[in-house]
């Protein structure tokens, strides 16, 4: 049975593989084994068994308790939502992490908080794909770093904010594709420079003066940031950000040889459209892959040889359309398995036998127009505005309806009591030594969005270590 053309391009190809990643939307539910409440990516009115992490991954109950025969009469795509229904989920994807209960898709994490696929993070608050970094606020793909804040694409730094695609830079914000700059501020392309403004060298008692005059005097500030503005037209930046690769056409790439439309890739070879991590060799179509060969479309996928049409695998081979399975082999269209070989529909079968009711299911799937295709969107345990899907491909409700994407209605914001004395705008201090402790204790309301979101203690002492002032907009 071999693998056909993709009967989709490969944008609608990752579209439909991030349908079954949803990153941030956190709810409160009920675990259904414990009954107490936990946080969970699945919304109350999903109809799947949610698990609290830690009873789930103590649970001694065999997965293939929950086995079932395939159903000839029904197809692919109704026999396993059938089963998805029935095997627990665990509420979120964090592992080994301290104080960190509203975080996903991370590792070995302290006391961070609402940040996503971060990994051996500490203090590290509203983040996205940070790792190594210890307290940061509102960061993207930052790492290796200390006490940064607003910052993209930056490595080894320490106390920079708003800044893009530095290296080795400290005590400096503004700054875009420096290397090896400290003290600095609105400057563009700069290498081992000290005490610079607008691409301008100053001595130090010159730069002291004139950068606490600009934090000082807001229409000061603006004029800078105006002629920031413009620097940033008028200068030349790479088009693309590839180091120490060979062939390839994509962007964000480290060591990578031999690849087409790949993103955020290190030592990566002989891959095409795949985005999100490391060491991948001769794969196709993989989102958030680490350590893969001869992978395709696969999503969430660690350490994986030969699987194909899965998502949220692990140190596995010869898998094909399962979900959360680990340490296993040959097995097709399981759940939540662990260290098992030769099953299907999570039923354990001899060699002889899976090899036989496999080609009997793939013959069946190939009768329905199933064949070799990722999961069907419907399978999603998400609405598609809750996946990552959303953010990159935007769907309004009937768009997503035509082609079977699903749509959650579910909101998770709370509903503010009339009682209850909310700020926004211009209501909220500035200034940030003139805020007091209470102001933990109240409620904000986003400018642009108008939903409602509170301080944190840890972001507070980060505000006031950096002389920043409180944010008016909601975290998202």
């Amino acid at each position: 049975f071999p693998v056909p053309t993709p009967s989709l391009c490969p944008e609608e190809r990752q579209r439909r593989r991030l349908a079954f990643r949803n990153e941030r939307k956190l709810y409160k539910r009920r675990c259904d084994a414990t009954g107490e409440q936990i946080i969970s990516i699945y919304s109350p009115d999903k109809p799947y068994k949610i698990y609290n992490q830690k009873y789930r991954r103590s649970d001694a109950r065999d997965p293939l308790s929950y086995g079932k025969e395939f159903d000839f009469n029904k197809t692919f795509t109704e026999n396993f939502r059938e089963l998805s229904i029935q095997v627990p989920r665990c509420n979120v994807i964090i592992q080994n992490c301290e104080n960190s209960n509203y975080t996903n898709y991370s590792a070995d994490n302290k006391d961070c908080y609402l940040s996503v696929s971060s990994h051996r993070c500490k203090n590290l608050l509203f983040s996205y794909r940070c790792h190594d970094s210890i307290d940061c606020l509102d960061c993207i793909d930052v790492n290796h770093s200390t006490d940064c804040y607003q910052s993209i694409d930056c490595e080894n730094c320490n106390d920079i904010s708003y800044s893009r695609l530095c290296n080795n830079c400290s005590k400096s914000l503004y700054l875009e594709n420096c290397i090896w700059c400290s003290f600095c501020m609105f400057c563009i392309n700069l290498n081992n420079n000290t005490y610079y403004i607008l691409n301008k060298q100053y001595d130090k008692e010159q730069y002291i003066a004139i950068s606490k005059e600009i934090k000082r005097d807001k229409i000061l500030f603006e004029k800078y940031y105006k002629e920031y503005i413009l620097l940033r037209q008028n200068t030349v930046i790479s088009a693309t950000n590839i180091i120490e690769s060979e062939n390839c056409i994509g962007n964000f790439l480290h060591n990578c040889n031999h690849g087409r439309n790949i993103f955020y890739m290190q030592n990566t070879s002989y891959t095409r459209y795949s985005y999100d991590w490391r060491n991948v060799k001769t794969s196709w179509d993989t989102t958030n892959p680490d350590d893969l060969e001869w992978c395709y479309e696969n999503a969430s996928s660690i350490n994986n040889y030969n699987t194909l049409f899965s998502y949220h695998i692990g140190r596995s081979s010869n898998l094909y359309y399962c979900d959360f399975t680990m340490n296993s082999n040959d097995c097709f269209c399981c759940i939540s398995l662990n260290r098992k070989s030769y099953c299907i529909f999570n039923k354990q079968y001899t060699k002889e036998e899976y090899e036989t009711q496999v080609a009997k299911i793939i013959a069946h799937m190939q009768n329905t127009g199933e064949r070799w295709e990722f999961f069907h969107p419907s399978l999603s345990p998400f609405g598609y505005n809750e996946t990552v899907a959303q953010e990159y491909f935007s769907f309004d409700q009937l768009e997503s309806e035509r082609i079977w994407y699903s749509r959650s209605h579910y909101s998770s914001d709370p509903k503010i009591p009339e009682w209850i004395q909310t700020f926004c705008g211009d209501e909220i201090a500035s200034d940030i030594t003139t805020v007091s402790d209470d102001i933990i204790k109240k409620v904000l309301i986003c400018e642009i969005s108008q939903r409602p979101y509170m301080i944190q203690k840890a972001e507070l002492e980060f505000y006031r270590k950096h002389n920043l002032p409180i944010p008016r907009r909601h975290p998202d």
